[in-house]
């Protein structure tokens, strides 16, 4: 949603929240001087490079560099556009957005405004068919396990009837085409003949919510023992299966304030833990757990517990979940269920209780997974070494130093292999340090190695004042700078100092969000510049002066290409036009562009 907001709409949001406040509902955050730290969820990494300037108003990782003030944190976060940020904060803040600026809310939507749009009246649509006549029986199911309405609503539990265009239908009376639903994987195209038909038929529904509560899928299952059992929307522009997880929009702030998040692996399993008291329980969405799932739950928590199947197929899920879980520096536990129970049963038979007595005698899930494969080796000694061999690699991939070497001592004892031949596997094996996919932190530069259009923005964050500013729009610097979100960027902020008196770089930080610009921003605001006093106006000075000499080169080059065509077509007109443009130039390059004594 492309909404303007006056600036000092912006500056009192900031002013009436805390950042500090706002990433502790995300993140752990421990004391560092002044300032407070933690692990990046950008990245990982050992030890704590994440920092909050809770003065300042921002957040920076010397580690990724990844920088913003409080509404970009939430953007990243929680995948939300700047209107959206705004929005939420203000409601937080306790400040009433004007109607104008609310009103823009349809007019100038976002790339995928319209899908959250129809999933919306999707999701609508089914729960007002779980109350009507028609959904009678998925009714009287959903109550059998013991949810009221009140819980189905907030919930947003839902009913798709029987037949095969009551979506498309009720779609299209209000405006909404095939085209759009198709894209939300909502309906599906006939094999034979034109039109479509609806995806979901005589199924009880799920919507899946993202972080900021918008319907991004759906999830139907049937009230019998018919197959499929489950059937989920596919990959859409806005739904991403193994990037999300069912129930953390409800489940976040429990895992928050209990440090614990249980992972459980069906709807119901969920649904039935939180109406039991467990409001941190979450569950992942019919695949295999990702990379991508691990970093968000571990965002609020690492404190992990893991409810498989206690079958076999569930054991050796939850072994496959270890790959996923150590590279993120996350040793999650195991919770291990009554063989023919899950937890909807367990809760609902035996109560809270003996959940959370379960809880309480988890092991680790590496712990569990070393000692179970050491003893399916037997004392077949070719097949132990193999085994061990394997175990080696899955410690190898906890980061954490310390850790590794707990658990590598551990598997020297249980295999009765030396610690000193468990490393040099490590190291023969060559297994790195880096896992694929992750993300390593950019190599630092300094200051005095910065380019030009960089020198410029460092200067003026670490020096909003009038006089500078007032230099960056005489000199039309953000028309020099050949990035668009760095020249609205200086544009913005040197237009606010030079009318006002001053200006604040953080409150302008969300024109950076995603640019190269934005880390190099919030580092200005963190450490010390090197350039103090009038020196800044002779480094400002000289960039310009770079900024118009590239601006120069630029332009020769494009009178050299016009001037060799117009050679080559005999167009002596253009070519005498073209060399007198060539002199102007010349003489351009041989005058000082900015006024060095000022």
């Amino acid at each position: 949603m492309s909404r303007n907001f006056a600036q000092e709409l912006i500056e009192e949001i900031k002013a009436r929240v805390s950042i500090r406040e706002v990433v502790a509902d995300y993140l752990t955050l421990g004391k560092a001087g002044a300032n407070w730290k933690a692990l990046c969820p950008f990245h990982r990494e050992k030890t704590p490079s994440f920092m909050v300037h809770e003065g300042k108003g921002i957040f920076h990782c010397f580690g990724c560099g990844e920088s913003g003030n409080i509404f970009t944190f939430l953007m990243k976060m929680e995948g939300a556009s700047f209107p959206e940020a705004v929005e939420k904060l203000a409601k937080r803040a306790g400040v009433e957005l004007p109607r104008d600026d609310r009103g823009q809310k349809n007019q100038e939507p976002d790339e995928h405004y319209l899908l959250y749009r129809v999933n919306e009246l999707a999701q609508k649509f089914y729960q007002a068919q779980l109350f009507s006549p028609e959904g009678v029986t998925a009714l009287e199911y959903l109550r059998k396990r013991g949810l009221s309405r009140a819980e189905l609503e907030r919930l947003g539990l839902g009913y798709a009837p029987a037949g095969w265009e009551n979506l498309i239908r009720h779609l299209e009376g209000r405006g909404l085409s095939s085209k759009l639903a198709l894209e939300a994987g909502l309906i599906v195209p006939r094999e034979s003949g034109d039109g479509h038909y609806d995806r979901f038929r005589d199924r009880v529904m799920f919507p899946i919510h993202d972080l900021m509560g918008r319907v991004r899928g759906f999830g139907g299952r049937v009230m019998d023992d018919s197959l499929p059992k489950y059937i989920n929307s596919p990959e859409t522009p806005i739904y991403k299966k193994g990037e999300m997880l069912y129930g953390l929009d409800l489940a976040k702030e429990a895992i928050r304030k209990k440090d614990r998040a249980i992972i459980v692996e069906g709807y119901f399993d969920r649904i039935s833990l939180d109406l039991y008291g467990f409001k941190e329980a979450v569950a992942s969405l019919g695949t295999a757990f990702t990379e991508a799932q691990a970093r968000v739950i571990g965002r609020y928590s690492r404190n992990i517990y893991l409810i498989f199947d206690a079958d076999e197929a569930g054991r050796k899920a939850s072994f496959r979940a270890l790959p996923i879980f150590l590279p993120a520096g996350l040793l999650p536990y195991l919770v291990l269920m009554p063989e023919g129970n899950d937890p909807d049963d367990l809760v609902r038979k035996a109560g809270a209780e003996a959940l959370e007595s379960l809880i309480a005698s988890a092991p680790r899930l590496l712990d569990y997974f070393l000692e179970t494969q050491i003893h399916a080796a037997g004392t077949d000694l070719a097949q132990k070494a193999a085994q061990v061999r394997e175990l080696t690699q899955t410690v190898a991939l906890i980061p954490m130093g310390l850790e590794r070497e707990l658990y590598l001592k551990k598997l020297s004892e249980l295999s009765g292999i030396s610690l000193s031949r468990l490393e040099r596997t490590i190291l023969r094996e060559r297994i790195p340090e880096r896992q694929p996919g992750r993300q390593e932190a950019p190599e630092k530069t300094a200051f005095n190695r910065l380019g030009s259009e960089e020198l410029i923005l460092v200067c003026l964050v670490n020096n909003p004042i009038p006089e500078l500013a007032r230099l960056m729009l005489e000199q039309k610097v953000p028309e020099k700078v050949s990035d668009s979100a760095l020249a609205q960027y200086l544009l913005s902020l040197s237009g606010e100092i030079a009318q006002k008196g001053a200006g604040d770089p953080v409150n302008f930080f969300h024109l950076l969000n995603g640019s190269r610009w934005e880390g190099l921003a919030g580092r200005a605001l963190s450490e010390r510049s090197p350039y103090a006093g009038d020196q800044i106006f002779e480094v400002v000075k000289d960039a310009i002066a770079e900024l118009d000499k590239r601006k120069v080169s630029e332009k020769d080059s494009e009178l050299n290409q016009r001037l060799s065509a117009a050679k080559n077509e005999g167009n002596q007109e253009l070519v005498l036009e073209l060399l007198s443009e060539k002199n102007r130039l010349i003489q351009l390059k041989r005058k000082p562009t900015v006024n060095r004594a000022g």
